[in-house]
């Protein structure tokens, strides 16, 4: 039961933290510089991101588009590129986002499980999800004195991601009894990539909302517990099955 109580006072800090966090960390995404790769002798261009030159082909991202899928043209489709920093050089010639190599890239891969704390994770368990380009369901299995599954949906944009589940909200005793209320919460978070995406931190807040509980001295109200407010997720996990769109 201590270890329950110290995790219910690391809980309100870390929600804190995490938050701070992505405001930090997940609105850097949408301002990205605007590159240019010209075709056809300079007659037609692309406007886009480059992501990376692989000297026998180059990978980017459409400029100025909800399309986060990452193209590729082989060398010798193209006559050449430049990139927003060569052509002004006053702007920021690194975001902070390529600083830590952690671009908004949507990340190919159909499966993914990961290990971690709070909601999504049953509280303290792993997570199992299925979808495509970050988006499609998501199974949690937590344990804390008693078994704890979870069932959700996200949608992503990149890595920033924004979820919908039906998850404990935290751990309760209640007669000596141990009880974690469900609620229906709404998250938003950043899984920060590491290793080209293939594995990938997760940070994520938000708000469930519950039912509040009634607490009874034989047929006397004594307490009513609130089951809605704040959480959060922090985790690690891996991703398998890669599925890349190529040009």
């Amino acid at each position: 039961m201590i270890f329950f109580d110290i995790m219910r006072y690391f809980y309100g800090w870390l929600s804190n933290t995490i938050l701070l966090s992505l405001i930090i960390f997940v609105l850097p995404v949408a301002v990205m510089p605007q590159d240019i790769i010209m075709l056809n002798e300079n007659e037609e261009t692309i406007e886009c991101r480059i992501v990376k030159d692989y000297i026998t082909k180059l990978a980017y991202r459409k400029w100025n588009s909800t399309d986060t899928t990452t193209y590729y043209i082989k060398y010798g489709e193209y006559e050449g590129y430049i990139l927003e920093k060569d052509r002004n050089p006053t702007a920021e010639t690194k975001s902070q986002f390529d600083t830590l190599n952690m671009e908004n890239e949507t990340p190919e891969y159909i499966m993914e499980f990961s290990g971690g704390i709070g909601s999504n994770y049953g509280l303290i368990g792993g997570r199992f999800f299925l979808g495509y380009n970050n988006t499609g369901l998501l199974f949690g299995l937590g344990y804390a004195y008693i078994v704890l599954p979870v069932i959700g949906a996200r949608v992503s944009h990149g890595n920033a991601y924004l979820t919908i589940s039906l998850a404990p909200h935290r751990i309760y005793t209640i007669n000596k009894t141990t009880v974690a209320p469900y609620t229906v919460s709404f998250m938003g978070g950043y899984m920060i990539p590491v290793l080209h995406g293939r594995l990938f931190i997760d940070l994520g807040a938000g708000c469930g909302f519950g039912k509040p509980i009634s607490v009874y001295y034989g047929t006397y109200l004594i307490d009513e517990i609130k089951t809605s407010g704040l959480i959060f997720n922090l985790g690690l996990g891996v991703r398998f099955l890669n599925v890349k769109k190529k040009k």
